[in-house]
Formats: C-alpha cells, structure tokens, sequence
C-alpha cells in the first residue's frame, strides 16, 4: 500500500450528524478543518477531500 492511500483511523463523535445538522460554524481554521458549537460545547471536524466528515471529536478546554 501507497503512503498516499493509508488513512489514520479516524476520531467520530457519536453524535457526528447531530453536531454537524443543528451545530454552528465558529470559525474556519484550515480549507477543511472547522470549529464547531453544539449544546455550548465546541467540536472539531475535519473533511476530507470527497467532502466527507473523516474525523470530529470535542474540544477540550
């Protein structure tokens, strides 16, 4: 296997669609890295570049 085609194993909240339906974008941090705030905890997601949600996780902090 390629270096190009390996893939961490991503990090999903649980609640992933929730978070990503209903939560609100506070900040873009890179091309496809976002802040978001859902139920005033803010989240972490990352996309990938299918435009799919590869990883999203809580914030500490």
């Amino acid at each position: 296997m390629k270096h190009k085609n390996q893939n961490n194993l991503p990090f999903i909240h649980k609640d992933t669609k929730e978070i990503t339906k209903n939560g609100k974008i506070l900040l873009i941090i890179e091309k496809n890295k976002y802040l978001l705030e859902y139920k005033n905890k803010k989240y972490i997601c990352i996309i990938n570049n299918k435009k799919e949600i590869c990883a999203c996780y809580n914030l500490w902090s």
